[in-house]
Formats: C-alpha cells, sequence, structure tokens
C-alpha cells in the first residue's frame, strides 16, 4: 500500500521549518560542545564537519544537471561570507553587545530576506506574508530578549549583528539567483561549504592554533556533530529555497528560536518556559500560518 504525502509536507514552507529545527539541534550541540573548548575551535569543527558531510555523501548526490561559472562563482562567493564571516560577526556581537541585543537584533533577517526578494527577485510580498514577516520577527525579538541587557557598548558594535543578519539573508537570497542556472542544492551547499571550510582552517592555524584533540576531549565532538546537523539543515533549507520563493522561505527558517526554546525546555531541561516565551511562540505560529495562506 502506498503512503501519499500530502502537498504542505513538501511545501517550501514546511521544509524551511524542518531546516529551523535542525538549526535549532545544531545550536544545542554547540552549546554543550562550549563546556569543553572555546567558540573559534567550536566554529571550525562545525564548518569542517558539516564540509566533511557534504563530501562523505558527494557519490548519492546529484550532479549539477546544466554548468554555469556565473552560479558557480555566486556559491564560491556565498562559502566566503556564510557562515564563516557570519559566524564571526554573531559570536563579536554576543561578546561585545551581550546575549540580549545581539539576538534581538540579528532576528531583523527576514526583513532584509523580504527586501530582496521583492526588489531583486520581483517576488510578490501579500499582505498575509508581510503581516506573518513581521508577526515572526516580533515572536523572534520576543524570545530573545533575556533582561538585564549590556548598557556600556559603543553605538558601532550594532553594525555586527546587523551584519550576522544581512549576510544571512544575502546568502539565501544569491543562492536562488544562482539555483536560475544550477539548480543543485546538494552543489550550491558543497561548494559553498568546502570554501568555507578552507577559509576558515587557515584563520584557525593561522593564530597558531593546533587541531583540537578530539579524543582526550570527546566533549570537542559535540561541535562535530552540530556541524553534521548544519550540514542537513542547510541541504534542506536550499531544496526549500530552489522550490520556493524566498517571502515564504526567509521567515519560515528565521523560526529556529522557537525550536531551540521547545529543545531547551523539553528536552536539554536547561531553561523554563515564561511567560514572556509563550507571547513570543503565540506570536510566531500565527505568524507561520499566515504565510502558508498565499492566498490572503
Amino acid at each position: 500500500m502506498s503512503v501519499e504525502l500530502s502537498p504542505l509536507a513538501l511545501s517550501p514552507l514546511a521544509l524551511s521549518l524542518v531546516a529551523a529545527s535542525l538549526f535549532a539541534v545544531g545550536i544545542q550541540f554547540s552549546r554543550k560542545g562550549l563546556n569543553h573548548g572555546d567558540y573559534k575551535a567550536g566554529t571550525w569543527l562545525n564548518i569542517l564537519s558539516a564540509s566533511f558531510a557534504f563530501w562523505l555523501f558527494a557519490p548519492f548526490g546529484l550532479p549539477p544537471s546544466q554548468w554555469s561559472w556565473p552560479a558557480f562563482w555566486i556559491f564560491v562567493g556565498i562559502g566566503f561570507a556564510m557562515p564563516l564571516i557570519s559566524s564571526h560577526c554573531a559570536f563579536a556581537a554576543t561578546k561585545i553587545l551581550g546575549p540580549t541585543i545581539s539576538a534581538t537584533v540579528s532576528g531583523v533577517s527576514p526583513l532584509f530576506s523580504a527586501v530582496f526578494a521583492v526588489v531583486v527577485l520581483g517576488e510578490v510580498m501579500t499582505v498575509g506574508v508581510g503581516l506573518g514577516t513581521v508577526a515572526i520577527v516580533c515572536g523572534v525579538v520576543v524570545l530573545s530578549w533575556q533582561g538585564k541587557a549590556k548598557v556600556d557598548w559603543p553605538l558601532w558594535a550594532l553594525v555586527l549583528p546587523i551584519a550576522a543578519a544581512l549576510i544571512r539573508a544575502l546568502a539565501q537570497g544569491f543562492t536562488k539567483i544562482g539555483f536560475e542556472e544550477i539548480p543543485s542544492p546538494y552543489f550550491a551547499a558543497l561548494v559553498g561549504y568546502t570554501v568555507s571550510a578552507i577559509l576558515a582552517s587557515l584563520l584557525y592555524l593561522s593564530r597558531g592554533e593546533r587541531f583540537p584533540p578530539l579524543i582526550r576531549r570527546p566533549g570537542l565532538n559535540w561541535f562535530v556533530a552540530g556541524g553534521f546537523i548544519n550540514a542537513c539543515a542547510i541541504a534542506v533549507l536550499y531544496v526549500a529555497l530552489r522550490n520556493g520563493e524566498l517571502v515564504v522561505v526567509g521567515p519560515g527558517v528565521s523560526t529556529y528560536p522557537v525550536f531551540t526554546l521547545l529543545l531547551s525546555a523539553l528536552i536539554f531541561r536547561q531553561e523554563p518556559i515564561g511567560w514572556r516565551k509563550i507571547i513570543g511562540v503565540a506570536l510566531v505560529v500565527p505568524g507561520v500560518a499566515l504565510i502558508a495562506a498565499r492566498s490572503i
């Protein structure tokens, strides 16, 4: 007896939510890794293992159905910016601004995606999608606000979380442009993460660092596991971007803080669910519903 999947199960929005949940798992694994090593080693191991995962499954990945040098260089350029530069901007923002301000400001990424989608890609922003995007952004901001925000930071430091959010949005937008010539999510991810892995390795080793002793410090393997999970998340996200519109996929994948919260509260038992987090989720869920109803 054959089982037929519903259209929603394969929709770009559903795929973006799957990617968001996978990113949340990767974040939890990285948090565990930070108990055993610093973020520099963690970022490197995370990117390196994600790249290795893509190469490991390369024999099973579908080759590009067509070739385009401009598209190839777009994927290379994305690898220069994300996740290497975006990750370092995010870590620096957290260090200077504190986690509250950093996470709150970086939550505007869906707005950057929406502007790119409408202005550059020519996608249509319906009222429902617009309201849903705003609801998701507001929900993410509420979830990110932890109270006791730092106040002794320089104004220029706001550039860091904004840059991280902008890089994520631009990477998604330019990936869609690349798919017009080479519609292969696997190939795009392989190229991008290979470039990031090479750059991350050069940066890490240029500081005089050595390869982290994974055998003597097995706790660092949380970073490796997080990299494999992130590779899965990127693969799913790229399929969503290839099949759907950025105005839908961008807000969907930005809901990862909701999944991070649920994992922290229900599985990892790291934090309780208070009224503020309930309000945040109550904003995000109808936002996703509005985006799902594309005809509004």
